[in-house]
């Protein structure tokens, strides 16, 4: 998880250099022999995931997300197709793209992790919602779904085909979870939509997350009245770094325009 999620910049960087005359191939050798090197590290964790009945039987959360997520910028940044295949959709790959969307978003009826908890369980939710019982089960919605919005996007941009839309059997899909978790972000309340989340209110009221992941939701949902108005109410100023090279590029395409008194344009 670490490796991959710690990856992103510097793959995102080496993407940046392509075609610069001073990235030679004597310069470009030992990058890409460190991304292989690195990517080899991912599929162990993948490996021991699975050996270890995914640590208490945790399928489908963030680790899984941030695995596929760097087996994919790896896959790409290397232009080795058989990666961005075990990574996307392939039986080899219990916890592949196309099985992490079907599996890590929930739909009434599912059971998640750590049981229903007598609340109420809503379309688009995510498996990292049983962390709330410690606090932070917002957060590591909010990290998952980020983690692979971004892998859709790097996917569509790779292959021509929208993995950003793409629909679970079920229903599920990312549109869904965006809409769902964009409200408790907007109006710093952790007691909305069945009060499930209340352990995280400090969290969600003393923290600035990253909402950029919301904004790029918009460029994709445009006619999503909950993500027109947390778009509105961002205030870039506040973003916090650390969370930049999440978002960086996609928002420099698909960033929404504000004007005037904040209307989306």
């Amino acid at each position: 998880m670490d490796v991959a999620r710690g990856m992103l910049p510097f793959i995102a960087a080496y993407d940046l250099l392509q075609g610069h005359p001073s990235l030679t191939h004597d310069k470009r050798k030992p990058i890409e022999q460190w991304f292989r090197s690195l990517s080899e590290v991912v599929r162990e964790g993948m490996r021991r995931w699975e050996d270890n009945d995914d640590f208490g039987g945790q399928s489908f959360q963030n680790h899984h997300a941030a695995h596929v997520l760097g087996l994919v910028l790896f896959g790409v940044v290397l232009q080795d197709d058989e990666l961005i295949r075990l990574a996307s959709d392939s039986p080899d790959n219990p916890k592949d793209f196309k099985e992490l969307v079907a599996g890590l978003i929930l739909m009434p009826g599912d059971q998640p992790h750590g049981g229903l908890r007598n609340k109420p369980l809503h379309a688009g939710e995510i498996q990292d919602r049983h962390r709330t019982s410690e606090g932070g089960g917002l957060t590591y919605c909010h990290l998952s779904l980020t983690l692979m919005l971004y892998t859709a996007e790097v996917l569509t941009r790779h292959t021509g085909k929208d993995w950003v839309n793409w629909t679970a059997p079920g229903g599920e899909n990312f549109r869904l979870s965006a809409v769902f978790y964009s409200d408790f972000f907007r109006l710093r309340n952790a007691r909305i939509k069945g009060d499930y989340y209340f352990r995280d209110q400090r969290a969600i009221q003393n923290n600035t997350p990253y909402l950029g992941t919301f904004e790029v939701a918009l460029h994709h949902w445009p006619d999503a009245p909950n993500l027109k108005a947390i778009v509105k109410s961002m205030n870039r100023s506040r973003t916090p770094r650390s969370w930049l090279c999440y978002y960086g590029l996609p928002l420099l395409t698909h960033g929404v325009e504000l004007r005037g008194g904040g209307d989306v344009d």
